[in-house]
């Protein structure tokens, strides 16, 4: 385990796509592997088009967004050298803001990293505004963690199920009010 001072959160670079790729399926295997249902050969299907020349592409669209648009999208890397081990991302509009990316690689979780990159991202969206994210409902220590930062389950949410075998929710953090 390497400690958070090893760590540098950087802007994504075009050249980051790849490690990122590597980093976010290594994090669904380690995550959900046996999870409701989830294998491996299901994991391999649904994240396999992370490595061609499309999936790169998008990836290097979604690292370009916050420098075109700083108000509206946020990303953030975690690397130690050149090796990516986690990752935030957010979005928002004057409607909504979505925290719609948080990863941290297994061994880094219990570092410090994790808290990190929430502070940073938090820190970016309008605390009186309310913010969503979606989780897996058997991702039992993601949930802890985002209940840490006022985010609850919000069981009146519709969410659209495209991850079956895993059931995913949304938990919403009400904005502050004034």
């Amino acid at each position: 385990m390497t400690q958070t001072k090893d760590v540098k959160i950087v802007d994504p670079e075009a050249d980051d796509a790849l490690a990122l790729a590597k980093m976010h399926v290594q994090s669904w295997h380690d995550t959900y592997t046996g999870m409701h249902g989830a294998t491996t050969e299901w994991i391999r299907k649904r994240t396999v088009n992370r490595f061609n020349e499309d999936g790169l592409s998008e990836t290097k669209k979604l690292f370009a967004a916050p420098r075109q648009h700083p108000e509206s999208y946020y990303f953030k890397l975690a690397k130690i050298e050149d090796k990516v081990v986690g990752f935030v991302s957010g979005q928002k509009t004057n409607e909504e803001q979505e925290l719609s990316g948080f990863y941290v690689a297994r061994d880094q979780q219990g570092t410090g990293l994790a808290s990190k990159l929430m502070d940073m991202i938090m820190s970016w969206f309008n605390a009186s505004k309310t913010i969503v994210l979606f989780s897996a409902k058997d991702n039992i220590r993601a949930i802890k963690f985002y209940e840490k930062y006022g985010f609850k389950v919000d069981n009146d949410a519709k969410v659209e199920q495209k991850y079956k075998p895993l059931t995913i929710i949304q938990m919403t953090k009400q904005g502050d009010k004034a």
